[in-house]
């Protein structure tokens, strides 16, 4: 959490001194690396050398964080050689990476050339930097370094390297008062599990320097010494089954109660302590046989010695077979710098690996999520076509058949049922007025043919041109009504004929509308055709990414097997070696147990026999 809050202040000062034209691209490729997105900082941050030197400094981390160690190394020693913003981050970051590697040659000679240099995390530095000294035996310097530590997560582990120096030094009581410091401080972790360690290894330290003091020191009395003893396994006993120190505090106890005459609790102790660490089995066999040679027991004590003499004898060879090759290195073989140093890297490279494997399924699945979804659009839209293609056709055979459709079906329905005898009964007037126009149009030729109209009567006469005129009166009154009747036909089929039409224009109305947005549909569907293709284009990419960053993993997992075993392979032969001094010692002692047994049977009278 403070890592990322001191970059997020970093990233914030950088934005405020950036110009306003560039400040776009830098925020986003800042933001991601403050917000350890580690990929989008490696697509956004440059990587030419006109880029500045924030961003060559968040570039680096980002490569560091997705496993391209070997370049991110590389632009932090850039930029760690030259003047310039994040010079001293850039070599923090350098001394972390030496230290773990355990380089503390490399350490120290980068923090001497960092003179006037600020760090992003000081303390983290000055820890290291002293360390280092301390491991290479400077302890002057060690000490100007790791007191510099102020309080927080790295001050307790500073603490415990003064506390050894002190003792290294001589002075017994200033290195327990400075592991009581450091056990004061370690509320100062924030991890429960890191705070347990560390308290067992002091707790440890701590009680071996006691049981040291009990034993060596020329101005304590008996009864101190058993109090110095009894406050060690005290100290000691605070250690429980399952801490990494557990055993080497079951060793401690058991010398110490050895010192207070209690054989029974210290061969407990020591067997225990074989039973739970088999690799040291022949210390705590030597321990064993020491216990009983103190008691007198010579006979037994030159067999646990043999035994050990046998065991790291066993061990040597298992040893020497493994610097060679021929056994693989146990876990508990391999440098703790080089183990954490693998494990950070191989941790980050395969985050990276994962994520692209992540982002390519994801990517995969969307595409084919995208891909369905496109389908159902193009198939709701070819049934939509159909029904317009349908509704297009019921409109030209509306449009063609409309008077026929008027005439036929609709024109019966313009006249009320109660008007329709009235119709009837006037289209029987007009046929029967029409005979009878007809019967005395053909009587008046027929007169005038025989007679001659002329010579014709008058009274005849009179009587044919009265009857001519009620027929014409009568034809008269039947047209009216007829064209009454006509009119009102005329206007209840203007009617009808306006609504059909209206109806007709809005069906019309209706398949435009429908035309208009299933071209718009088409163009988006295009379009999506067209996304569809440029994803399916970067899940290629990122399929490239994946398989170039897992044969990056392979190639580094590889690098680091053979590193690792070269590392583990010295320190087997240096585990070797002392496994045979320590039997040429565990020999010296089993005979000088077989001499007092020896001495012991002559008092006795029973060498002579």
């Amino acid at each position: 959490m403070e890592r990322r809050v001191t970059l997020l202040v970093i990233a914030l000062v950088v934005l405020a001194a950036a110009p306003a034209l560039a400040i776009a691209p830098q925020k986003e490729g800042l933001s991601a690396a403050v917000g350890e997105r580690w990929e989008d900082a490696l697509r956004l941050l440059p990587s030419d050398e006109k880029a500045g030197r924030a961003e060559k400094y968040f570039r680096a981390l980002a490569l560091y964080n997705s496993g391209f160690v070997p370049e991110a190394v590389k632009l932090f020693g850039a930029l760690s050689s030259s003047k310039g913003a994040f010079n001293g981050p850039a070599l923090e970051k350098l001394v972390k990476y030496e230290y773990d590697r355990g380089n503390y040659g490399e350490v120290v000679k980068y923090f001497k050339a960092s003179e006037g240099r600020k760090f992003m995390e000081p303390d983290s530095v000055f820890y290291r930097v002293g360390q280092s000294h301390f491991m290479l035996g400077q302890n002057a310097d060690a000490k100007a370094s790791l007191e510099k530590t102020a309080d927080g997560n790295f001050h307790p582990y500073a603490l415990v390297t003064l506390a050894q120096i002190a003792y290294g030094e001589g002075d017994v009581s200033k290195s327990i008062e400075i592991f009581d410091k450091a056990m004061d401080k370690l509320n100062s972790l924030p991890d429960r599990e890191v705070r347990r360690a560390l308290a067992d290894d002091i707790r440890l330290r701590r009680g071996r320097i006691i049981y040291q003091a009990s034993i060596t020191s020329e101005n304590v009395t008996k009864d101190q010494a058993e109090k110095l003893l009894k406050l060690a396994i005290s100290q000691l006993s605070l250690i429980k089954e399952g801490s990494p120190h557990y055993a080497d505090a079951l060793r401690t106890i058991g010398w110490c109660s050895l010192e207070m005459g209690d054989k029974v609790r210290a061969l407990a102790s020591f067997e225990t302590a074989m039973a739970i660490d088999p690799q040291n089995a022949h210390e705590d066999q030597w321990a064993i046989g020491r216990t009983l040679e103190r008691n007198e027991f010579y006979e037994d004590a030159a067999e646990y010695y043999a035994n050990a003499r046998a065991t790291a004898e066993e061990w040597a060879v298992t040893w020497e077979g493994a610097s060679f090759g021929e056994v693989v290195p146990t876990p508990a073989q391999i440098s703790l710098g080089w183990k954490f140093l693998q494990e950070e890297e191989l941790a980050a490279v395969r985050r990276a690996v994962e994520t692209l494997s992540n982002e390519f399924a994801l990517s995969e699945e969307s595409a084919v999520l995208k891909g369905a979804r496109l389908d159902n659009v193009e198939k709701s839209l070819d049934e939509q076509k159909n029904l317009m293609d349908a509704i297009e056709a019921e409109l030209v055979k509306m449009d063609k058949d409309l008077y026929e459709y008027l005439d036929v079906i609709q024109v019966g329905s313009l006249f009320p049922k109660e008007d329709r005898p009235r119709i009837e009964g006037l289209m029987l007037r007009q046929d029967r007025l029409v005979a009878a126009l007809e019967w005395t149009e053909r009587a008046i030729y027929a007169l005038s043919s025989t007679l001659g109209w002329d010579n014709a009567p008058a009274a005849l006469k009179a009587r044919v041109e009265k009857m001519w005129q009620k027929l014409e009166e009568a034809g008269a009154s039947l047209s009216d009504g007829q064209l009454e009747f006509l009119e009102g036909l005329k206007a209840r089929v203007s009617v009808r004929e306006k609504e059909l039409m209206r109806i007709l224009d809005s069906r019309k109305n209706e398949s435009v509308s429908l035309r208009e947005p299933q071209k718009k549909a088409r163009e988006l569907l295009a379009l999506k055709r067209e996304e569809l293709g440029k994803t399916s284009h970067r899940i290629a990419e990122v399929k490239v990414r994946y398989e170039a960053a897992k044969a990056k993993l392979d190639e580094l997992v590889k690098e680091m097997d053979l590193s690792m075993s070269a590392v583990a392979r010295q320190e087997l032969v240096e585990k070797k070696q002392k496994a045979k001094t320590r039997a040429d010692q565990y020999a010296l002692d089993e005979a000088q147990s077989l001499h007092l047994y020896q001495k012991e049977l002559e008092k006795s009278g029973d060498g002579s026999q």
